[in-house]
């Protein structure tokens, strides 16, 4: 159509003139008469491709999704080949929860134009949430070769080469949408869990305070923060900022299990059962709770109707089904029913088993045998007099290792009691601090080869960070259970720290 619309009818002249009009008032925010504008040139031609879709979008703009719905359907019939339709209809039944219709509608839109970035990443950001993280990394890649500078292709191929496990490309994407948009701090926040996922938790933190830095005020933001703390096995901080979440969003119950499962591992039984209470008083059905709930005392009678409930439904997800069978046999447990409580209690484990595999954290003895040899092998006794030199001589760190309940925490809380020792829990650095020389020295085979001056400075950094945990203290104990896979490495470090290795019997340790 040329400028001077030459050979438009009077009635097309006018149509076209109430559309840009409106056109208009909807570029400047003023919804009511842009939407008066496309209903006038309506009102002109019925059947109008672009006011159809232009009042769709303002219907959107309104929340009205089965009107949008509605107008971009009439809009298509008219004008199948327009794209961008496609895409905004997927959009469209996205939020009215029609997820497999919505796939579709962004997939008639990028074989319509392959070029329309937007629909790639829309398209991928529905195949994440269905698993399908191969093909959303693909559609992301398309998105950013017709458009680089599109932050969200970079932010959702993050998320994808994240779920699927490759964690330096993840990173990369991260450093590109972050790059894009540095002041959106939701971007920064995923970047930051991501890498305390990954035990990096220096640079974990700084992007955590960032992003706080620019939304101080969001509740989901200091429950990231939070869930990096945990991670960090800084329960006090995390239960602290989960605290922090609550006042933003009190009727955010998954804050409310978050913190009550921390104030659980500190031990602060009372406010934890308060938190649970809370959540069972809003949502009677959250399993998590109940499950929580058992784990430090009791739960009463009543909680086993809606436990077994949830276990007899068949469309109840997996992960809720396996809280409900914790909880339900915890409970069977303590009103001496052994038998009844073993059943389901293996069958509560064997769903999570399952949900573990599927999430590739699955175990294999013979696999974990082969890794243990490897590791005895690269630290013979002899490697330890090579680098001597390597370590910090002190004998602030105490390590107490062991099996899961073997008696960490009793002998943990045993030392503590003494006035100049400091019982910090399970702290899991020691696995971090690997993580990071690992990183440093790829390629290096053993102990021996890696970079004595980094890991020197590595070992000093360390214990500054615990010593600025309880000044004043001559012995600080680290009673993280998994250390003693790493001893090796904490006798290079810590050539003077004493270790302490619990163990029990092993059928007490498997009940």
């Amino acid at each position: 159509m040329s400028g001077s619309n030459n050979g438009l009818s009077a009635r097309e002249r006018a149509a076209l003139a109430d559309l840009r009009a409106a056109q208009a008032h909807h570029r400047a925010g003023d919804l009511d008469r842009a939407e008066a504008g496309y209903r006038r040139v309506l009102k002109r031609e019925p059947e109008h491709p672009a006011a159809l879709h232009l009042l769709a979008l303002a219907a959107t703009a309104r929340g009205q999704w089965p009107e949008a719905e509605h107008l971009l359907q009439r809009a298509l019939k008219v004008m199948p080949a327009l794209a961008t339709a496609h895409m905004d209809l997927g959009t469209v039944l996205g939020r009215l929860g029609r997820a497999t219709e919505a796939e579709a509608a962004y997939r008639e839109a990028v074989r319509r134009d392959p070029e329309l970035a937007t629909a790639h990443v829309n398209l991928a950001m529905l195949l994440n949430e269905r698993g399908a993280h191969a093909e959303a990394a693909e559609h992301c890649r398309r998105a950013v070769a017709f458009s680089n500078g599109l932050m969200e292709a970079h932010l959702v191929l993050a998320g994808a080469l994240r779920a699927q496990g490759d964690t330096a490309a993840a990173e990369q994407a991260y450093r590109m949408a972050v790059g894009l948009r540095p002041d959106r701090a939701e971007t920064i926040s995923d970047f930051a869990t991501m890498l305390g996922e990954l035990r990096r938790f220096g640079e974990a933190m700084d992007r955590h305070r960032r992003a706080l830095v620019l939304r101080p005020d969001s509740a989901v933001l200091r429950r990231a923060q939070a869930s990096t703390l945990e991670r960090m096995g800084d329960l006090a901080g995390a239960e602290a900022a989960y605290g922090q979440a609550i006042m933003r969003a009190p009727l955010d119950l998954s804050s409310w299990i978050s913190r009550g499962a921390c104030l659980a591992g500190l031990g602060r039984f009372a406010e934890a059962d308060a938190c649970f209470t809370r959540v069972l008083t809003a949502d009677p059905a959250s399993m998590e709770a109940h499950w929580l709930r058992a784990r430090i005392h009791t739960l009463p009678a009543d909680a086993e109707n809606p436990l077994r409930t949830a276990l007899a439904n068949d469309t109840t997800p997996a992960l809720r089904r396996v809280f409900a069978g914790f909880a339900l046999g915890s409970l069977l447990d303590g009103q001496q029913r052994p038998e009844d409580a073993f059943a389901i209690l293996a069958e509560a484990n064997a769903g999570f088993r399952a949900l573990r595999a599927a999430a590739g954290e699955d175990f294999n003895a013979d696999r974990f045998d082969a890794e243990i040899d490897t590791l005895i092998a690269a630290t013979p006794a002899t490697l330890f007099e090579s680098i001597k030199d390597w370590g910090v001589a002190s004998e602030t760190p105490v390590f107490i290792v062991g099996m899961p309940r073997s008696g960490l925490s009793l002998v943990e809380q045993i030392a503590a009691s003494h006035p100049q020792v400091h019982g910090a829990g399970p702290l899991h650095r020691i696995a971090a601090l690997n993580f990071s020389l690992a990183a440093e020295n790829e390629g290096k085979a053993t102990l021996a080869d890696w970079d004595a001056a980094t890991s020197q400075k590595a070992a000093e950094a360390h214990l500054a960070g615990l010593t600025k945990l309880a000044a004043g203290k001559i012995r600080i104990i680290d009673a993280t259970p998994d250390n003693i896979l790493l001893l090796g490495l904490i006798a290079a470090l810590f050539p003077q720290a004493r270790v302490v290795v619990c163990t029990r019997d092993l059928r007490d340790l498997c009940l």
